[in-house]
């Protein structure tokens, strides 16, 4: 008979132990070894004793059984147990939401839930009991946004909104900024802030009351940004995860024991399988986190000390932002299925038509508006570079990678510049638009963001930063993808160039900053144009007589109109297309283009369903 719970056989193994000490045999051992020879015996048609030699089998068999059952019995006492539920796992539906749950985070009592899921083309944050019931809205505003944290008495929630940290009260009410940045951590000791600079490659920590920001760890020489920060118990380190700053979503992420005192740093092991929503399974001890093995997604446990993993969860996934209960009840998650469309407005015919239904994102058009790029993506992480018509016609797939950007278009259409991670840095290739012709080009950079060709196609400027990620660099090269030199830097991201070829136009989204600037070609300069202008892209009209940028408010997004002319801004700026919907402005990149005639706006739309559960033992 197979043991139906473990705790069966840990009460035959307590009486083996006792009467094997005491010198004896127990029955049912002898039965087992019996009956394991049961069918041998029957078999046997020799009503004689047995030869020498089955006795001696017969003593090793009953010696191996012995040991087997010994073995197991230490294995159940002494083997390191982890802090997951032991026995029959059982998994139970807590919520009814069927929408997305962005990175959900657990109070510290284990009592309530907050994560963020999109209300008007916006991620809001919400919160619900971890028992179940109607999550509660948490922010109504134009902003997309991130839970963080909670307090460590669970009455406040900690979330990101355009490159600063707020906090929200858990019952609702006004929120207050805290600091200038991200992924902020209270300390355990509840006397400091732990969080990320808004470029995302510097560790900081701030006392709770007062003035002042020490930066503790730097991930930009390493050409990194930190994804995590989670202090020890002890509150004087952290662990902090870390990956390629070129990657959207890193298949690997570095782990680094960092003193806080002192600064040390300490290489701690290295999570694989795009490793997300990572916390402290036994603090100081081991992990919990989302992985993908073979293209499934579950939650997995890594020991720091063996840098061992062991999946937790299994099924078809994707179980995401594993949430262990303080109080042993189990380890609550997130599963879902995520979702997506590209979709096309047509600002003459005022409506919508879903281009591909397939979660896509850093859609971008080309210069006569009839042509569009965009990267598809994958549950296993893989993605895919199309290219096609403005009407879904002639669609063509250039290539597939792990870490793809579309950059730009020529002027005329003809060919197509896009990047790809290799080697954890960014390779540069042109292709012609009908996909054939790929090849790589000479670039001497490590991560690329954004690129625009001259007008008539004798250079391409790109954008991106070299080592150092906290610096902006923008290059020219050659149509040809020779003589590659640096134009400017620290002037942001060059995204768009005038009719004449003399400025580039640029945006410093994603850089801690706000505003649009230009940088003179010719005498390589830079001028911040609309200092206070908070806009992720920019692009020049037809006519090559304003600067047009989108923002959005409250389920309304609207273009606006900039007048320009040579290298100078005038008059006031004027609304030039109203959409009565918003959409998410950056997902994995840029979510969204817009002709230059303005007759169109491509955007995605990414969406799924997911609800919380709690894995416990039955």
């Amino acid at each position: 008979m197979r043991y139906q719970h473990a705790s069966d056989m840990g009460s035959d193994l307590k009486r083996l132990k006792r009467d094997t000490d005491s010198g004896r045999i127990s029955t049912q051992a002898v039965r087992a070894v019996a009956d394991a020879n049961a069918e041998a015996r029957t078999q046997s048609v020799v009503a004689t004793r047995p030869s020498a030699g089955v006795r001696a089998k017969q003593y090793v068999a009953l010696a191996f059984c012995i040991a087997l059952l010994l073995g197991a019995f230490a294995a159940y006492h002494f083997w390191p147990r982890s802090q997951t539920p032991n026995g029959p796992a059982k998994i139970t539906q807590i919520s009814r939401w069927d929408k997305p749950m962005n990175e959900a985070i657990l109070s510290p009592d284990g009592r309530a839930v907050a994560f963020t899921s999109p209300v008007s083309g916006f991620d809001q944050v919400f919160v619900m009991l971890a028992s179940g019931g109607d999550p509660l809205q948490l922010t109504n505003d134009s902003v997309d946004k991130a839970v963080d944290s909670f307090s460590l008495d669970g009455t406040q929630i900690f979330y990101e909104a355009v490159d600063e940290v707020r906090a929200v009260a858990a019952l609702g009410g006004p929120s207050t900024r805290l600091v200038a940045g991200s992924r902020l951590v209270p300390s355990p000791t509840d006397d400091y802030f732990f969080f990320l600079n808004p470029s995302g490659d510097g560790v900081y920590r701030k006392p709770k009351t007062g003035l002042g920001e020490e930066l503790i760890f730097g991930a930009a020489k390493e050409g990194m940004l930190v994804s995590r920060i989670l202090p020890y118990p002890n509150g004087k380190e952290l662990l902090v995860a870390a990956g390629k700053a070129s990657e959207f979503t890193p298949s690997t992420l570095t782990l680094f024991k960092v003193n806080a005192i002192t600064h040390n740093i300490q290489r701690a092991g290295e999570l694989t399988g795009n490793p997300t929503g990572i916390v402290w399974a036994v603090p100081g001890e081991s992990l919990f986190l989302s992985r993908t093995n073979e293209g499934v997604t579950n939650i997995w446990e890594y020991n720091l000390s063996t840098s061992g993993f062991r999946q937790v969860t299994v099924g078809a996934g994707p179980d995401l932002s594993p949430m262990p209960d303080p109080a042993g009840k189990g380890i609550y998650f997130v599963n879902g299925k995520r979702t997506g469309a590209l979709a096309v407005y047509s600002n003459s015919k005022k409506q919508s038509v879903d281009l591909t239904t397939e979660d896509a994102t850093q859609p971008l058009l080309s210069p006569d508006g009839r042509r569009l790029a965009y990267v598809a993506l994958s549950r296993n992480g893989q993605e895919e570079l199309w290219v096609l018509d403005v009407d879904g016609n002639n669609r063509v797939k250039l290539t597939t990678g792990m870490g793809l950007i579309t950059l730009a278009f020529s002027s005329d259409g003809s060919q197509f510049a896009f990047a790809d991670m290799e080697e954890g840095t960014s390779k540069v290739y042109l292709a012609k638009s009908d996909g054939s012709g790929a090849r790589q080009t000479p670039w001497s950079g490590s991560d690329i963001a954004w690129a625009t060709w001259a007008p008539d196609g004798r250079n391409l400027f790109l954008s991106g930063s070299e080592k150092d990620l906290t610096k902006t660099t923008t290059w020219r090269m050659s149509g040809d993808g020779s003589n590659t030199e640096i134009l400017a830097e620290d002037c942001g991201y060059a995204m768009d160039i005038s009719a004449d070829g003399r400025y580039l136009f640029t945006t410093f989204a994603g850089l801690g900053k706000k505003g649009v600037g230009q940088i003179s070609v010719g005498e390589r300069t830079c001028t911040v144009l609309m200092p206070d202008l908070s806009t992720l892209m920019v692009r020049v009209a037809r006519d090559g007589k304003s600067i047009l940028y989108l923002t959005a408010s409250r389920g309304e997004t609207t273009v606006y109109r900039q007048p320009w002319r040579n290298g100078k801004t005038f008059g006031h700026t004027q609304p030039a297309v109203r959409l009565p919907f918003a959409f998410h402005q950056a997902y994995l990149g840029n979510a969204y283009d817009f002709s230059k005639d303005l007759s169109t706006v491509v955007y995605a739309r990414p969406g799924g369903h997911a609800d919380l559960y709690l894995l416990s033992q039955k």
